[in-house]
């Protein structure tokens, strides 16, 4: 009887990780007394916008007096397939996480809020993040702290974490964050909450998808083969050729490992590859 050679090719045709791509950044680095609104952010598009309140000491920013909020602008939108990550820092600051809210907001191009992180106000005194894409409550009450968040466009998984601990889950997907709001308010009990900040954060990167590779080739019989592989999507498809130029498809949209069957009268040569992503 003739024996099979088998040539097993994966080809990775998913995104490669790559550096994170920063679409907004300040940190701050004003003269003393510098108000915010007007001025041009490290990275970004435009300048700040909105009210006056927020002022610039010792290259951080915090709101003095009343209700006031700020808003910056990315260079570019989060879409798909790509994730994004915020980081910014508090300094201690009298009325940080109190029972009025202070906090910075990640809104999307129809201008909602999407994204809230900091003092949510009311009875909670520690940190916490809500809205559409993220709901997390802290027992963490530090006002100088470094807070960390993580949104994927296409499933909607979040990340959060403060110096006290991190949390994660699943939000709406597809949201297409685009600028940010610095703000804080109170009500007739509590007067406006304030929250100092020494520098923000926000980059964008491509959804690393694994590397895809053959793992394992086992004869279970003398006609029937099993190709392992991992990585990828998870669902790919196998595909066979006699000649390394033209291939057929064999197996549509499948998980690994998967059988294959092999006549070795009528197929003295073939070889297999999987690829990604699977088509239609």
């Amino acid at each position: 009887m003739k024996h099979i050679s088998l040539l097993f090719v994966s080809i990775f045709a998913g995104s490669v990780a790559s550096d994170a791509a920063v679409v907004f950044a300040d940190d701050f680095s004003y003269p003393d007394g510098t108000t915010l609104s007007g001025r041009t952010p490290d990275v970004g598009s435009g300048t700040w916008t909105g009210g006056g309140g927020w002022k610039v000491n010792g290259d951080a920013v915090s709101l003095v007096g009343g209700s006031d909020s700020v808003y910056g602008y990315f260079t570019s939108a989060l879409s798909a397939g790509q994730k994004l990550t915020l980081v910014f820092d508090t300094q201690a600051v009298t009325g940080f996480l109190g029972s009025s809210w202070a906090v910075l907001s990640l809104f999307d191009s129809a201008g909602n809020e999407r994204c809230y992180i900091g003092d949510p106000g009311g009875p909670n005194t520690c940190w916490g993040a809500g809205g559409s894409i993220v709901n997390a409550t802290t027992n963490d009450s530090n006002q100088a702290n470094t807070a960390t968040y993580t949104y994927d466009f296409d499933t909607g998984a979040w990340t959060f974490s403060t110096n006290g601990g991190s949390f994660s889950g699943t939000g709406a997907p597809g949201v297409a964050l685009d600028h940010l709001r610095i703000a804080s308010g109170g009500t007739s009990d509590y007067p406006a909450g304030n929250m100092k900040l020494g520098g923000i954060t926000i980059s964008i990167e491509s959804t690393v998808v694994p590397e895809l590779k053959v793992t394992a080739f086992t004869w279970l019989n003398a006609t029937t083969c099993q190709l392992a592989w991992s990585g990828g999507d998870g669902s790919n498809d196998v595909e066979a050729s006699t000649d390394l130029v033209a291939w057929v498809p064999l197996l549509h949209n499948v998980a690994s490992p998967q059988n294959i069957t092999v006549n070795p009268a009528i197929e003295p040569k073939r070889f297999f590859r999987v690829v990604e992503p699977a088509s239609p």
